[in-house]
């Protein structure tokens, strides 16, 4: 009895846990997208390593503050030097416009981003040895 038992609620859990089908992809996802391929292209960062990448940001940043990482992470060179300073501040206001983010709330989103240098090691610890898999 406890084995079908436990048949049926793992039976039921696969219905309850079920994929959803894919929903469109909102902003957010968007933003995601945008890191990913910011992360290929300007950091030379491999697939999964990218997708770490994108995934601890995800974790560690306010939906807002993400969507403005991931506008300005295509200026970002190896290293995390920022490769074209003019170029990234353009992308971040527009990407504040985009947001209809206040002057003060980009103040303090910019803020933050002084916090981005110390979870670099801390993202690179965890996605580094990501980079050949």
């Amino acid at each position: 009895m406890i084995r079908l038992a436990s048949a049926a609620f793992i039976v039921a859990l696969g219905f309850v846990a079920a994929p959803v089908p894919a929903m469109a992809q909102d902003a957010l996802g968007a933003a995601s997208l945008k890191m990913y391929e910011g992360c290929r292209t300007g950091q030379n960062g491999s697939a999964s390593e990218c997708a770490c990448v994108a995934g601890i940001f995800g974790g560690r940043l306010k939906e807002d503050e993400y969507k403005m990482l991931a506008a300005i992470t295509r200026f970002i060179g190896p290293g995390g030097a920022i490769a074209d300073m003019a170029g990234a501040q353009a992308e971040a206001e527009a990407e504040r416009v985009r947001q209809n983010m206040t002057p003060q709330r980009f103040g303090e989103v910019m803020a933050n981003f002084v916090e981005l240098g110390e979870m670099g090691p801390y993202a690179d610890r965890i996605c580094m040895p990501l980079a050949n898999k």
